[in-house]
């Protein structure tokens, strides 16, 4: 009988420590095996003090590399069957992760499943200076941390995977175009898996810009595959063929 986790959570964490306790606790509270690696991204907070002390797996940056790369970096240690990220500042819902292992256990055609995050305001958002940040009132599919588990044979052996683009952001958007490049299965649940804590410090909305610059990227370079694909049917004896 196998001693490894079933899912394997990986969580970057930079000056983290408001929220990085709860974070934990929402993933100990799932009623499925888990392990939980906490990568410190060069903090400078308690953030590496309780990692080390509620992380199954620590590892430290020695500089700050950013979420993408700390991501890559605790994916490298995973012994999980299953993959799956999580923010220092989102919550997990009561058994989202059994939900989404049942459906990659049943269905072994499948490397992806998704499900929906919602936002709400943390209550430090309010009594500054700043206006409260806007936050989506219904929940939304399009995120990878906190609403995407991985069957993790089909990435971790992939030196392609996160890494193949270069992206900062690494949501959705890119998975989805990693896995149809490689013929992995997908699929979706209507259900919402974790709560995304906007406080006005969230690392996706002071690197909007990156995101959009992210987008405009991984589209350009769809845009360049498929030219490309029809480039070689044509040298392959399609339109040239014809035309001869």
């Amino acid at each position: 009988m196998s001693t490894y986790p079933i899912i394997s959570v990986v969580i970057p964490v930079y000056n983290g420590e408001k929220y990085l306790m709860a974070a934990i606790e929402g993933i100990k509270r799932q009623n499925i095996s888990t392990e939980i690696l906490i990568v410190d991204d060069a903090s400078s907070d308690r953030s590496r003090e309780i990692a080390q002390t509620h992380a199954d797996i620590f590892i430290a940056n020695d500089k700050n590399l950013g979420p993408i790369e700390s991501r890559r970096i605790g994916m490298k240690q995973a012994k999980g069957k299953y993959l799956f990220f999580h923010d220092q500042d989102d919550l997990l819902c009561d058994n989202a992760l059994p939900v989404l292992a049942r459906c990659l256990e049943e269905n072994h055609n499948l490397s992806v499943v998704f499900a929906q995050r919602k936002d709400f305001l943390s209550a430090d958002a309010y009594g500054t200076n700043e206006p409260a940040p806007r936050i989506k009132a219904d929940a939304y599919w399009g995120a990878v941390s906190g609403a995407a588990l991985l069957r993790a044979s089909d990435f971790i052996g992939s030196s392609l995977f996160l890494n193949e683009y270069n992206t900062i952001s690494g949501e959705a958007f890119y998975l989805q175009k990693f896995a149809e490049e490689h013929d992995l299965g997908i699929s979706k649940l209507p259900f919402t898996a974790s709560m995304r804590r906007i406080h006005g410090n969230n690392y996706s909305i002071r690197h909007s810009e990156d995101h959009k610059r992210d987008f405009m990227k991984l589209l350009r370079s769809k845009l360049e595959r498929e030219t490309s694909g029809r480039q070689r049917f044509r040298l392959a004896g399609g339109w040239v063929g014809i035309a001869a």
